[in-house]
């Protein structure tokens, strides 16, 4: 196997767009993907576990967790705190996978701020009767809630345009297909290859390794974040600053929460 550089791969989309039939399909079928699993304060449904389908906090706990940076990302949606813990990304991102995020418009819009290596997907509905449809199919939303989110998910689709591929879900074998095509061509590019492997040919037949210039072994330890790659061709952590910031100044009280991006 070529070495290549792990990346994230962020989808977003309305509530009832099967955002997470696709994930699900797509950890099945693809190899070398691993999910991080977000942190939230709203209770947990009937059907999900603590620690598989989300982390769930008190608004306290949260609350510390974002004055001391440990989100990569994190928004209020649905009157509901959601956020990407930093630290399992880094691990997950260290053991050489690409990672899945599965998060709204508001955090998508604080990771491609950052800048690192991340791919981003929009799933739209095939129209909004079938969100309605699928919503109240789950039965795991009362009415306020579920017209909440309906009368949210215009404003979600208008986000697309900031996305690099939409995936219409219409029919959920086409859409996985696409999804799965999306992942496998972007491991192909040439600027997520391994440097070593980048360098051999043009060395004129210099010797190349498939660790690279450091030897590649990474651990969480040492940072490895986000999968970022500077002018020499070595895998960097990003300064993600701005993430930490913003979170911190809404834990804070000095952002407004609601449907901006926070920061």
């Amino acid at each position: 196997m070529t070495p290549r550089v792990p990346f994230l791969i962020v989808i977003s989309g309305p509530s009832g767009a099967g955002k997470t039939t696709l994930i699900r399909t797509l950890l099945a079928t693809v190899a070398d993907l691993a999910f991080s699993v977000s942190a939230t304060t709203r209770s947990p449904r009937p059907t999900e576990t603590d620690g598989v389908d989300y982390y769930f906090l008190t608004a306290s706990g949260f609350r510390e967790r974002m004055k001391t940076g440990d989100f990569l990302e994190c928004a209020e949606v649905y009157g509901h705190w959601y956020g990407t813990l930093r630290g399992e990304v880094e691990q997950l991102l260290a053991s050489g996978k690409d990672v899945v995020l599965d998060i709204d418009v508001q955090g998508a819009a604080q990771v491609r701020s950052t800048g690192c290596d991340a791919v981003f997907v929009f799933v739209m509905p095939p129209s909004l009767c079938q969100v309605r449809e699928r919503i109240d199919a789950r039965g795991t939303e009362d009415e306020r809630t579920r017209d909440r989110r309906l009368k949210h998910a215009p404003v979600e689709v208008a986000a697309r345009a900031a996305y690099d591929y939409v995936i219409c879900n219409d029919r959920k074998e086409d859409a996985a297909g696409q999804l799965a095509a999306i992942v496998c061509a972007e491991r192909c590019r040439t600027n997520r290859q391994a440097r070593s492997t980048r360098e051999s040919g043009a060395a004129g037949g210099g010797k190349g390794t498939a660790e690279g210039a450091d030897g590649g072994n990474h651990s969480p330890s040492e940072g490895v974040a986000v999968g970022r790659v500077d002018a020499s061709g070595r895998q960097q952590v990003y300064a993600g600053s701005r993430g930490r910031q913003a979170c911190a100044a809404v834990a804070g009280g000095q952002g407004e929460a609601g449907r901006q991006p926070i920061g």
